[in-house]
C-alpha cells in the first residue's frame, strides 16, 4: 500500500485542497520574483558574497522543487531547513555604506529634559 503521493504538489492538493494550491501559487509567484531581481537586477552597492548567496539560493529551491514533483524530499526535516533556510537567501541583506554605520555611533544622544 501507498501512504505518500510521491509528488509534493499532488499530497499538498490532496491534503489542503484548493486553498494550499493557492498558496503554493502565491509562493512559486513571489519565488519567481525573488529569483528574477536575483538574477537579473542585483543591489548595485551588495557585497559579491551576498549575490552569490541570493543566486545559490535560487539554485537550492529550483532544485529541490524539482525533486518534489517526483518525491517527496521536503517532508524530511533536514531537506525542509535547507528550504527555509534558502528561502531566507533570497532576501538581501540590510546594506549601509560604513561612513553611514560611523555617523549613527557618533551621534550624541538626546538630553532628558526634566
Amino acid at each position: 500500500f501507498a501512504n505518500r503521493a510521491h509528488n509534493d504538489v499532488l499530497e499538498t492538493w490532496l491534503e489542503g485542497g484548493v486553498f494550499s494550491l493557492t498558496l503554493l501559487v502565491v509562493f512559486m509567484s513571489g519565488f519567481t520574483w525573488l529569483a528574477w531581481r536575483a538574477w537579473r537586477h542585483p543591489a548595485p552597492n551588495a557585497h559579491p558574497t551576498d549575490i552569490a548567496l541570493e543566486r545559490a539560493g535560487t539554485i537550492a529551491i529550483t532544485l529541490l522543487g524539482a525533486h518534489s514533483l517526483v518525491d517527496y524530499p521536503l517532508r524530511t526535516a533536514a531537506l525542509m531547513a535547507v528550504f527555509a533556510f534558502c528561502c531566507g537567501l533570497l532576501f538581501p541583506a540590510r546594506i549601509q555604506s560604513p561612513a553611514q554605520a560611523l555617523s549613527r555611533t557618533e551621534k550624541p544622544m538626546p538630553r532628558r529634559r526634566e
